[in-house]
C-alpha cells in the first residue's frame, strides 16, 4: 500500500470547489444538515441538496479512483466538507478556503 501523501494528493482536487475544515465555533449557531459516509461527512444547509449530492458524488469517485489506481483506501481518516451558501470569512471563488490536516493549514 501506498502512503497517505497519495490519499491526500487527491483529495486536494476536491478542494477547488468546496471547503475542507473541522467545525469552527462561528458555524455553530447556524443550522447544518449532513451525508455521513466511512470516510467522510459533508455539511450543508437547506435548499443545497443539489449541492451536496454533487459534492457526495466526486467524493465517491475520488475514493474509487485511489482504489481503483493507487490500490489505498482512507482508513482512519475522517474529512468534514463544508458548504457554504455563500462566499464568507475570506473565502471567494479565488479562495477555496483552508484545508487542515494533522498540524499544519495549507492554503489553496
Amino acid at each position: 500500500m501506498k502512503r497517505l501523501s497519495t490519499w491526500a494528493s487527491v483529495f486536494l482536487v476536491l478542494a477547488l470547489f468546496v471547503l475542507l475544515a473541522n467545525p469552527v465555533t462561528s458555524r455553530q449557531e447556524e443550522t447544518w444538515l449532513q451525508i455521513k459516509r466511512a470516510h467522510y461527512t459533508i455539511f450543508y444547509q437547506a435548499n443545497f441538496e443539489k449541492d451536496a449530492e454533487f459534492a457526495r458524488t466526486w467524493m465517491d469517485r475520488t475514493e474509487q479512483l485511489m482504489k481503483a489506481k493507487y490500490q489505498v483506501t482512507p482508513d482512519h481518516y475522517q474529512m468534514s466538507v463544508y458548504l457554504l451558501p455563500a462566499p464568507s470569512d475570506g473565502i471567494d471563488p479565488n479562495l477555496s478556503g483552508r484545508i487542515k490536516c494533522c498540524t499544519r493549514i495549507l492554503m489553496v
